[in-house]
């Protein structure tokens, strides 16, 4: 059952509080010396409508950073307490500091935890055909539909990350891991070997049997320098294209979009 107490919590206190807590996101000092600073000059206000939010197993949900803040100052501060609360609507609460797939994957125990959820979210977003950044609302993944995504094929995706990184680093970096990740396992889904030998001799440059990946690695290369940088929304356009042509053993010895005649591509 939750309760709700007015409590003063003393440095003493917190620490208590502090001591019993597990698995919680990066603590950012920033924000930590903010909140004590305020605590410090008598600007902390009473009755935000925010309570400290502690799990039956002790664990904080939400106010860490203000506990922490606590213990900086090294003064006592009235907060509302709620407790009883379980340990699964972590995910879901609203809080001052937003938490992002990267801290939630953190506070889970999940290795690459800021890199997985970035790539899950890139590779959906081809999966419903879209090329840009921008999905909001209903079609954007909540903290808790990441996590599903990512439990549904932990292992793929820890495989994904790993390859990911190698890629990035022989690939010079021009294309991040979140990018790399989400394109290869959209290509994963159509063909595993092709996806694997596609990015292989994109990033290596060796062995290179469609010279389409050739006009790609060239494109990316000069981009790297140039003045006018390739829009993300052109750049996935340019790599699903470049697929395509492996795909179809066809070759592009120019890689050309027209938004106002052409239709974006999706992955054959």
């Amino acid at each position: 059952m939750v309760q709700f107490k007015e409590v003063l919590v003393t440095p003493k206190l917190a620490k208590e509080y502090i001591s019993r807590n597990s698995h919680n996101r990066t603590l950012k000092a920033d924000k930590v010396l903010l909140y004590a600073n305020d605590i410090l000059e008598g600007k902390w206000k009473r009755n935000t409508a925010e309570p400290i939010k502690i799990a039956t197993s002790g664990r904080i949900l939400d106010g860490n950073h203000r506990l922490h803040a606590v213990v900086k100052s090294n003064l006592p501060v009235h907060f509302t307490i709620a407790t009883g609360l379980k340990e699964d609507v972590f995910d879901v609460l609203d809080t001052g500091t937003s938490r992002s797939n990267g801290d939630v994957f953190d506070i889970a125990g999940i290795k690459n935890a800021r890199l997985v959820p970035a790539i899950i979210q890139s590779y959906i977003r081809l999966s419903r055909g879209r090329v840009d950044k921008s999905m909001s609302g209903s079609q954007k993944l909540t903290n808790n539909q990441t996590l599903e995504q990512y439990y549904a094929r932990e292992d793929f995706w820890q495989d994904v990350a790993s390859k990911s990184g190698h890629w990035y680093r022989e690939f010079s970096r021009l294309l991040s891991p979140a990018v790399i990740g989400g394109v290869y396992s959209h290509f994963y889904d159509i063909n595993q070997k092709d996806a694997e030998i596609f990015f292989d001799q994109l990033s290596s440059g060796n062995d290179v049997t469609n010279n389409s990946i050739k006009t790609l690695r060239k494109k990316l290369m000069e981009d790297r320098t140039a003045f006018h940088k390739i829009p993300y929304t052109l750049k996935m356009v340019f790599i699903l294209k470049t697929w395509n042509a492996f795909r179809t053993n066809k070759v592009l010895k120019v890689l050309k979009f027209d938004e106002n005649t052409e239709e974006y591509p999706t992955a054959i």
